[in-house]
């Protein structure tokens, strides 16, 4: 549960709700009412409440909500006692709204050494605090997940204090309204560094994501993009980036030898986008080992290039790219899911995805296609015959998912039968491939959807009619088995009848 100190409580309150017995405590809340009541407080009530926390083990999370500034020494013991509580604590958005990181901050942040997840969003007041954090960063041996929304300005002095913490699994750069999202060539170096430290060892399952940062010099690309290609991480997500060139970018990626990948809204400049993906497309087979990809445009399509037929055009493009994309994936055969945003459903991608459920293709088990259609004048699509008839001959896809905008370009009956193939491979439908006779893998199979008649019925009409047979043929052997039995006379010994 999450621990807040209300308005109306007083520090006994909070003493009670720290110490009672019950369930684990997650989160300790920590916001400007609890500072301002804290700072209120009495040395000696102020002490109570500090030794409480102190002996409460069960505290993994920490939650600070304001713009704090250590002046008392009241307020200092509050932190002292918080930083003490070093076993499972974690550091969810201590920094907010305009207030800057301060060198009391870094040390509170150096009392903490074993925090597992870091959540950074601040100004930084000088250089004395960027040595500071960096000091406190490299204290930070069991540090798992830092989610830094600060200055690209400032990554040269605070990233390479994350290359010697052997435990960092999950980095997180984001860009933020206010805040410089420009990332220059010196930035680009130290993100290069870190990503290149990343994967090694311990953290082979290691995650990079980028979000709304801004990339457009030729020479911070160049430099990032040979970061991407030498490292070895398991993750890598970008998400609203603004690029220089998609080529560049796009052969980093497919050097780099990642399992999970994640390109959704980038901007280059002009009508590039497309480029984008159709270079992905033809080097996208040197990911062999790619489990996860989610690609596409903005869901919402902020970024349009042009009006009217122009725009169509343009959006056209990029979705047939995409759809390049997406048929050129069917070579990763170690591709286990699939997620697409697009503006229409263009006739390619039925194609594409179609060729991703081959038979050969057998780990490919879920696929999403979120489709904006925003325009009244989409193509409307009865159905999609290419990915329908394909369906038929696969026995691993087990969930599909089609989403859409304001219009809709399925029908439900067809987004409805879509659903009927999946739902029987999740139950076993492959034994059809296996073994066509083994009657009860066919019947188990069945009770596994015996709540969906359209599964039933598909599969006893159009893919085993037999099986329904053998069924009424066993109900029939069973009751015959019934009437042989020899009649319990013994049972009735010691009876009266009733005549």
């Amino acid at each position: 549960m999450d621990i807040n100190w209300e308005e109306n409580e007083g520090h006994e309150e909070l003493i009670r709700k720290v110490t009672s017995d019950g369930s684990r405590i997650h989160a300790l809340v920590i916001d400007s009412v609890f500072v301002n009541n804290f700072s209120n407080l009495r040395e000696i009530d102020a002490n109570k409440t500090a030794k409480a926390l102190e002996k409460n083990n069960r505290v993994s999370g920490l939650r600070l909500e304001a713009s704090f500034e250590l002046r008392t020494p009241i307020m200092e013991l509050l932190y002292t006692t918080l930083a003490a509580m070093t076993k499972t604590a974690s550091i969810y958005g201590p920094f907010r709204g305009d207030s800057t990181f301060s060198v009391r901050h870094a040390t509170i942040l150096r009392n903490m050494p074993f925090i597992k997840l870091l959540h950074l969003q601040s100004r930084f007041a000088n250089e004395q605090v960027f040595r500071e954090l960096h000091a406190a960063l490299n204290d930070h041996s069991s540090l798992e997940n830092i989610y830094l929304v600060i200055p690209t300005e400032s990554y040269p002095m605070i990233l390479p204090a994350l290359n010697s913490i052997r435990t960092l699994k999950f980095v997180t750069l984001a860009g933020s309204h206010g805040i410089s999202s420009s990332i220059l060539p010196d930035a680009a170096f130290a993100i290069a560094g870190l990503l290149r430290s990343m994967g090694q060892g311990s953290t082979q399952s290691a995650t990079f994501n980028f979000l709304n940062l801004d990339v457009r010099t030729e020479r911070s690309q160049e430099i990032l993009c040979q970061g991407i290609a030498a490292s070895r991480i398991f993750c890598l997500s970008m998400m609203e980036i603004s690029f220089a060139d998609p080529s560049t970018l796009a052969i980093a990626i497919t050097a780099s030898g990642i399992r999970s990948l994640t390109c959704h809204g980038l901007r280059f400049p002009g009508q590039q986008t497309a480029d984008f993906f159709r270079t992905m497309a033809q080097s996208v087979h040197l990911l062999t080992h790619l489990e996860r990809m989610h690609i596409g445009r903005d869901a919402i399509l902020e970024h349009r290039v042009g009006n009217g037929a122009d725009q169509r055009a343009t959006e056209l493009a990029n979705d047939r790219a995409i759809a390049q994309l997406v048929s050129a994936a069917a070579q990763c055969l170690k591709l286990k899911s699939l997620t697409i945003f697009v503006h229409e459903f263009v006739s390619d991608l039925d194609e594409a995805l179609a060729a991703c459920v081959a038979p050969d293709n057998d780990k490919l088990k879920h696929i999403a296609v979120h489709c904006s259609s925003l325009s009244d004048d989409a193509p409307k699509l009865n159905e999609s015959p290419w990915l329908a008839e394909a369906l038929k001959s696969n026995y691993s896809v087990c969930t599909i998912r089609l989403q859409s905008g304001r219009i809709e370009p399925w029908t439900a009956n067809f987004k409805s039968s879509l659903q009927t193939i999946p739902m029987l491979n999740m139950a076993g439908r492959k034994y059809l491939k296996l073994d066509i006779g083994d009657d009860a893998a066919g019947l188990q199979m069945l009770g596994a959807v015996r709540n969906h008649l359209d599964c039933i019925f598909y599969h006893l009409a159009h893919e085993n009619p037999s099986l329904c047979e053998q069924a009424r043929s066993r109900a029939r052997e069973r009751m015959l088995q019934q009437r042989r039995r020899p009649f319990p006379v013994a049972a009735l010994q010691g009876h009266a009848w009733v005549g």
